[in-house]
């Protein structure tokens, strides 16, 4: 604990920040005067909702100062509670092999603290959505282990929020699509106690209560333009073209750095690793 949280707080105030720290700095910074969260720098000043959530936090900040060091709280505040979330919930639920293994601990840290470092440490939303995919999954666990339908409806909350940051947070929500099959069996376990209205309810209002956020200060009408004038400007991408996030990593250039490749590379490494043991035994030992 005492390496990976001196090793965050290290690197808040030496580290390099993101290339966009500016662009968003400004837009927050602007905010009240413009009366929304506008994108002026790329958009025309449309708004940033449905993904502004996020900005209106670093707006809201910017009431106290605009420094370096408190802007950049949120993605150290989201580091330090991803580890805490790791060897608290995470490990210890993969098997006595993993909650026994002091170099599975070392080996955690060590592999967020180089994930994390390259891309985390400014002002973009990766690492609020790199806590809410954990948070979301650590949840739908507990829904399952208990047999309980509040953790499932907060983690339906959080994956929500966590989309509302980024298109990219739609990664929080494979946490409940994984955790279906079982909290189907707990619905219909409880259907036959108290029916279908108590229970679908909660998860409806849990599902869209990001929409109050979102429509907080914007139309349907100007959300609606906003992404229609993303999608004519740009840049703008299909879904199949996912594979061009890869393919940067290999280009000769800065997001194909090693320190940029590491987090992709070690977690392939280990995804192929573990799909190998379990294509050979069934299942991994102890885990």
């Amino acid at each position: 604990d005492a390496v990976v949280i001196f090793g965050f707080l290290l690197w808040h105030v030496i580290g390099a920040n993101s290339s966009d720290d500016g662009y968003i700095l400004g837009m927050a910074r602007v905010a009240d005067h413009a009366g929304y969260m506008s994108n002026y720098f790329r958009w025309f000043g449309s708004p940033e909702d449905p993904f502004g959530w996020y900005y209106n936090l670093l707006a809201l900040m910017t009431h106290v100062s605009d420094a370096s060091l408190w802007m950049r709280l949120p993605d150290l505040a989201a580091g330090l509670v991803c580890w805490l979330l790791l060897s608290r919930e995470v490990l210890p639920r993969l098997g006595p092999a993993v909650e026994a293994s002091k170099p599975a601990y070392w080996a955690a840290a060590m592999v967020l603290l180089t994930a994390w470092m390259p891309f985390n440490n400014g002002l973009r939303p990766e690492g609020i959505i790199a806590l809410g995919s954990p948070v979301t999954y650590v949840l739908i666990e507990r829904s399952m282990r208990y047999s309980r339908l509040t953790p499932a409806a907060l983690a339906v909350v959080t994956a929500a929020f966590t989309l509302g940051v980024q298109p990219t947070g739609l990664i929080a929500v494979a946490a409940l699509v994984a955790g279906g099959r079982p909290m189907l069996r707990i619905l219909v376990r409880r259907h036959r106690l108290v029916g279908t209205l108590p229970l679908v309810s909660p998860m409806l209002a849990a599902g869209t209560v990001i929409l109050t956020v979102v429509f907080a200060d914007q139309t349907l009408s100007t959300v609606l333009e906003a992404t229609r004038v993303r999608a004519k400007i740009g840049p703008s991408q299909a879904w199949y073209t996912e594979n061009l996030r890869y393919y940067y990593l290999i280009l000769p250039t800065v997001d194909g750095s090693l320190s940029r490749r590491f987090g992709f590379l070690i977690t392939a490494l280990c995804l192929f690793t573990a799909v190998f043991i379990m294509l050979r035994r069934k299942r991994i030992p102890s885990v």
